[in-house]
């Protein structure tokens, strides 16, 4: 059995990444099951319903304006739907990814004297989550347009919703567009095209930016970069919705 060390995990909350100042973080999936015994049984009944998730990380207190404090503190009046991002001891291509959809429910901080002051925070469940994996080699940065190497995920069906998060981290220029396009022989005969909907859409701003899909897709997916910029830096997740 492989053991995986910590030293690649990455925590993102949108566009933004935590991982330079958190030292804990855990996630919890709560299926919830609804008790349905009755006098007769022999034991115990249950039935499946939907799901809970969760999730908490544990920090260092950043002043900086528009990093960690800031963004968490606009989070905890914001009633928008916010995605966090775990990479759970590796940050590679292929890398397992899950992705939660968020509310920031808890952001302590606390302070003693000889140590760094601590700032956590507690996130519950608003939405689906999703685990997939990275189409990035961590973060990606690209200096001109065209393809990234493709990864062999598996195909999907229509009772499946496939979910793409897109990551804009930095942009020097005017705009990138972020496609996940679809083969299914790794572009052997089946050349690689778009799967209709799974776009970032024109970005001229850092940001976050989440599509989904229902129709069935091909074994090979790969990201495809497109617009007019000098310099851009990206993360992208893609994963089937728990359902």
């Amino acid at each position: 059995m492989a053991k995986v060390a910590n030293l690649l995990t990455r925590i993102y909350l949108d566009e933004f990444d935590f991982s330079g100042v958190t030292h804990t973080t855990s996630m919890s999936i709560e299926p919830q099951l609804a008790v349905v015994t009755s006098f007769s049984d022999s034991g115990p009944r249950r039935v499946m319903g939907s799901y809970d998730h969760s999730s908490d990380f544990l920090g260092y207190f950043e002043p900086t304006a528009n990093l960690q404090d800031a963004q968490l503190h606009t989070l905890t009046t914001d009633s928008a739907d916010h995605y966090l991002l775990h990479l759970w001891g590796d940050n590679t291509r292929g890398a397992i990814a899950y992705e939660q959809i968020v509310h920031v429910s808890s952001k302590p901080l606390s302070a003693s004297i000889g140590e760094a002051v601590l700032l956590d925070a507690e996130f519950v469940g608003a939405g689906a989550l999703s685990r997939g994996v990275l189409l990035t080699d961590g973060e990606d940065t690209n200096t001109s347009t065209g393809n990234l190497t493709s990864v062999d995920i598996g195909t999907t069906s229509t009772s499946q919703t496939l979910q793409a998060v897109f990551r804009v981290l930095a942009l020097t220029g005017s705009n990138v567009t972020l496609n996940v396009q679809q083969s299914s022989d790794d572009g052997s005969s089946d050349a690689f095209g778009t799967i209709s909907g799974m776009t970032s859409g024109s970005l001229s701003a850092i940001g976050v930016v989440r599509t989904t899909t229902s129709a069935a897709t091909e074994r090979y997916k790969r990201i495809n970069v497109a617009g007019t910029f000098d310099s851009v830096t990206f993360i992208v997740s893609l994963g089937v919705i728990a359902e």
